[in-house]
């Protein structure tokens, strides 16, 4: 069984004592505002952020807060989410916790995963039995490191086409990058290692910027998307 442990991130207020800070993990549970109801349910982990080295002064958010306000019946509209799953199968096994609730819940279009941690030889047992009526699925994995990194977009409308990675072998072995195009935009998902220590890997994420600038809309007129998690 996995659980998830919810705790407080300290919150500068001029008026009440600073808190301690738990070294293991620390979660976005409430407290950030002033007449603010920041309570979130364990069932809906989409809705929690957790940082696993917290540091002193972070204040946390809600994600809920940070939803814009709702469409007009009239307006056309799909709806992208993104979410870093931080391991897609450790996930789905999470007591109380379905993708189909999640489907319901927020009603998207397309859904970016990133760190899906997923290796090949499982993506077809997972695309069966993760949601219904999301029949457009692209999942790419990392090979160079097992159960490692990995992003996917699941969508409810078929794409023109699809591409993985940046066409580069050297940088396409870690799943870090999935493209779709639709009619009248590109969607790209991406999961880009940060520099590091050192700036030991700062060329990968140069090729990513090169990539996201130049590659995809090359004498397109088409709107580009960008979903990109750096770490």
């Amino acid at each position: 069984k996995l659980s998830i442990k919810v705790n407080e991130v300290p919150v500068k207020r001029p008026t009440q004592a600073k808190r301690k800070v738990p070294s293991d993990i620390a979660c976005a549970d409430g407290g950030a505002a002033d007449g603010v109801n920041l309570s979130m349910s364990q069932n809906e982990p989409w809705a929690v952020l957790a940082h696993t080295k917290p540091q002193k002064g972070w204040i946390p958010y809600n994600p809920r807060t940070m939803r814009p306000p709702p469409l007009t019946g009239d307006t056309k509209f799909m709806k992208l989410m993104s979410w870093n799953v931080n391991g897609l199968r450790a996930l789905l096994k999470l007591e109380g916790f379905s993708a189909l609730q999640l489907a319901q819940r927020e009603d998207f279009d397309v859904l970016c995963l990133q760190e899906t941690k997923m290796q090949e030889k499982d993506v077809e047992t997972v695309k069966q039995t993760l949601l219904e009526g999301y029949e457009n699925s692209f999942w790419t994995c990392s090979v160079s490191k097992l159960g490692y990194s990995g992003t996917a977009i699941v969508s409810r409308i078929k794409p023109l086409s699809v591409r993985y990675g940046l066409g580069i072998s050297d940088h396409d072995s870690e799943g870090r990058l999935v493209t779709v195009e639709f009619d009248k935009y590109y969607l790209i998902n991406g999961y880009v290692p940060n520099s590091g220590d050192g700036l030991k890997r700062l060329v990968t994420y140069i090729f990513c910027l090169y990539y996201l600038d130049f590659s995809v809309l090359q004498s397109k007129d088409a709107v580009l998307f960008c979903i990109i998690i750096f770490k």
